[in-house]
């Protein structure tokens, strides 16, 4: 992650570098939790007749499960509160108890966050927003009121950068991660 100090260091002059790295792992944090954009798809759960509570299991170490995003139990979308719930850290709940047993049958999306020691994110997400994550750390650090790189003109116009690509990033993530516009064609059957 250290590959965005140029983008930042040659704005906010004489900036500590591990000020830069503290800020940009708070941006990070605060783009996954807003944007839900770093989605997981945990291993396979095989469900076993007549249990209910089940450990959750498969995202890389240098993060934490933020969100459930959705849960299939043999092929049917299940709904919170209704046919799950999430009883405890890492741990779902089937409030039907299962009668039948299913192998790799619960199979649950979420999305995470950098946890505090995270040296890492995946590349596909630090490729696609590293100059996001850039604008939100010079904005951060613009701010600051009283240090040599403080400038609020420029932490405005770098801060409203980030909420754009924050807002680009919901969007393309509602939209299948497709960048491009949706276009679509009116099939008439008669």
């Amino acid at each position: 992650m250290t590959d965005i100090l140029p983008y930042v260091l040659n704005e906010v002059p004489h900036c500590p570098t591990p000020l830069v790295q503290q800020q940009l792992f708070l941006v990070i944090r605060d783009f996954c939790l807003a944007t839900q954009w770093w989605q997981w798809n945990l291993d396979p759960i095989n469900v076993k007749t007549d249990v209910t509570d089940y450990d959750l299991d498969g995202w890389p170490t240098y993060a934490a499960i933020d969100a459930v995003v959705s849960v299939w139990n043999q092929g049917r979308i299940l709904m919170p509160d209704i046919a799950y719930s999430l009883p405890a850290d890492n741990v779902i709940r089937l409030l039907q108890t299962p009668t039948d047993s299913a192998r790799d049958s619960l199979v649950i999306r979420v999305s995470l966050q950098p946890c505090e020691a995270a040296t890492q994110i995946c590349d596909d997400i630090y490729e696609r927003w590293y100059t996001a994550f850039a604008d939100g750390v010079k904005a951060r650090l613009m701010i600051m009121a009283g240090k040599p790189w403080f400038n609020a003109p420029g932490a405005n116009h770098y801060a409203n950068q980030y909420l754009d690509a924050q807002n680009q990033a919901i969007t393309d993530r509602d939209r299948g991660r497709m960048n491009k516009p949706l276009q679509a064609r009116a099939r008439w059957r008669f």
